[in-house]
């Protein structure tokens, strides 16, 4: 079943985080350090809503969240004051399916992908986020190779889609707070999004 697009909830704070077991490594003995990166890093996004009234729009959010829960859910991550205009149709150029460079074509010519900046790749039906991990800018055909922060957890086949212009994250939904039913009749909600793999 298809996870539950969360967008018309009114987010109030959006704080994307690493969900990781990478890192140093070794030390022991007074032996060398090294970083092992992790086939299984991703990202979680924890997130909280503005006040709402109880009725109907507690009411209504709640049971978006409940089926979200169920089926897992998808939000946009914030990327504030970051100025992403005409990025183009961006989609994986080639199949890909280990390392850190994704080939992405169908950008629009001399588009910048800002070290920092998020994207996301609609690969097997489900979104995968990541970071920019250095800056890169289309050649003139509209294609550019682009380093991730993390290590390529899916296939990426060519044609895939890359959402660059209003990335989001898609994976398990776990409400850590809904409003109790209170005397003002407003509440908020607070929830996380990890990503599954």
């Amino acid at each position: 079943m298809a996870a539950i697009d969360l967008n018309s909830l009114p987010i109030l704070v959006s704080d994307p985080q690493p969900f990781s077991a990478s890192g140093w490594r070794g030390g022991e003995g007074g032996g060398a350090m090294f970083y092992q990166g992790m086939l299984g890093d991703r990202w979680r996004m924890v997130v909280r809503t503005r006040e709402m009234k109880a009725e109907p729009d507690c009411r209504r959010a709640g049971a978006l969240l409940d089926r979200a829960r169920r089926l897992g859910g998808y939000i946009k991550i914030p990327q504030l004051d970051l100025n992403i205009s005409a990025p183009g149709l961006p989609e994986i150029a080639t199949t890909t399916s280990a390392g850190r460079s994704v080939p992405i074509t169908g950008l629009t010519p001399g588009c910048p992908l800002r070290e920092g900046q998020w994207l996301s790749v609609i690969a097997g039906g489900r979104r995968y986020a990541d970071k920019v991990a250095a800056q890169v800018i289309a050649d003139a055909s509209g294609q550019a190779d682009v380093e991730i922060e993390n290590l390529i957890r899916k296939t990426m086949t060519a044609g895939d889609t890359v959402e660059v212009a209003a990335p989001m994250i898609e994976g398990a939904v776990e409400i850590t707070y809904r409003p109790p039913q209170v005397i003002e009749r407003t509440g908020y909600f607070e929830f996380i999004i990890t990503e599954r793999r």
